[in-house]
């Protein structure tokens, strides 16, 4: 390769410190970009974990409200059931306190011993035979 004269040198190294120059100030601009992505990132990433934390305590509160209503609804059904039984309770009571029942009906004469009511299911079912259920 011919040697270049100095002029021509001077002007080449010129041109390859002004390449190195922007190459350097391109890189500076990257590394700036990139720490700023880089920044962003872990800003978007604590955001994403406290999301997440809201939304498993959401859920977790969501599951307690779920049992609540699943415990009630049971309490219920077992309320209704105990309700239904009282009703068929008093109604009999209420057929036996009445003068005008039949209450007799449902007697047992136990010969030289008298007459005694059924007692129990036994009465239950007495009751329930005599108004044929409709109480």
């Amino acid at each position: 390769m011919p040697e270049q004269p100095i002029d021509k040198r001077d002007e080449r190294i010129e041109e390859l410190e002004a390449e190195v120059a922007d190459a350097r100030e391109q890189f500076h601009n990257e590394k700036d970009r990139f720490t700023h992505t880089a920044n962003r990132l872990l800003e978007y990433r604590a955001e994403n974990e406290r999301l997440h934390k809201g939304w498993l305590t959401q859920i977790e509160a969501h599951h307690h409200i779920c049992s609540t209503l699943s415990q009630s609804e049971i309490d219920n059904a077992a309320l209704t059931a105990e309700l239904a039984e009282a009703r068929e309770d008093a109604t009999r009571y209420r057929w036996l306190r009445d003068p005008c029942s039949g209450a007799e009906r449902i007697m047992n004469k136990r010969g030289d011993y008298g007459i005694s009511l059924p007692c129990g299911i036994a009465l239950d079912n007495a009751i329930d035979d005599a108004t044929g259920g409709e109480r």
